[in-house]
């Protein structure tokens, strides 16, 4: 039993960075790998001759670049849990507070499921960013390789930033979902945690109420933005669900 406890560890140490930072620095370095093969003939004369050295620096070369990648991504992870806490969940870093100090003899299928949920989003947070540099880098290089038809690289890149919406999505709807998991495994360890009933506000309007807190607008002023082009009805109100958790 300890044994299959240890090759299940092992296997999820490995595959979380491989996920999360190999495969996102990766896709996002291809088209210019691709522009430097095209133009530099030493580098595939290299691959031919040392393939394990050309293998080893092309890790270390994606690793690097997810590492920035998953950089941008707490970034945006950041600004998510901030509009989380000032515009549905007054209690949102009360919660979290009190998880990290949790001390715990066994662990309950919550904190299991909580790690599974922050494996897919730190994916999504570090792919997203790399599907948009993947098509920016890939409409310019086709500029200069020509390796698709105008219409198709369009095409390409339309895909890649659907996708990157999509990741946006997805990764709000998971950092509600752990908001909601840590207050039920403090619940579990006989820890009080009344985080009030909310159903999250559109979800595409709030991708946009994040995006725009990330450039700096100030809350009041996305607001407005968003209800000028009616992309955001009205959304909780902080003092009112501060007022209904405190009764």
């Amino acid at each position: 039993m300890g044994q299959m406890d240890l090759i299940s560890a092992f296997k999820s140490e490995l595959f979380r960075p491989l996920a999360t930072l190999v495969a996102p620095g990766l896709f996002a370095i291809a088209p210019a790998l691709m522009l430097i093969a095209q133009q530099h003939e030493e580098v595939g004369a290299f691959l031919d001759s040392n393939p394990f050295g050309f293998a080893g620096l092309l890790l270390a070369v994606a690793t690097a670049a997810g590492m920035i990648l998953e950089s941008v991504g707490a970034r945006i992870e950041a600004g998510i849990d901030q509009c989380l806490a000032e515009r549905c969940y007054p209690r949102f870093w009360d919660i979290w507070g009190s998880y990290l100090q949790l001390k715990t003899d066994s662990e309950v299928i919550g904190q299991r499921y909580a790690r599974t949920v922050i494996t897919r989003l730190k994916f999504s947070l570090s792919f997203a960013p790399s599907l948009i540099l993947f098509a920016v880098t890939l409409l310019l290089v086709n500029t200069k390789l020509k390796v698709l038809t105008l219409g198709s690289a369009v095409c390409v890149a339309t895909i890649c930033f659907a996708l990157a919406g999509f990741l946006l999505l997805e990764a709000v709807k998971m950092c509600d979902t752990l908001n909601y998991t840590r207050c039920r495994v403090l619940a579990a360890h006989d820890v009080e945690c009344t985080n009030p009933e909310h159903d999250l506000p559109a979800a595409k309007a709030f991708v946009c109420y994040v995006l725009f807190h990330l450039l700096g607008f100030r809350s009041k002023r996305i607001t407005g933005l968003l209800k000028s082009h009616k992309l955001l009805g009205p959304l909780p109100d902080p003092k009112l669900a501060k007022a209904e958790n405190e009764e």
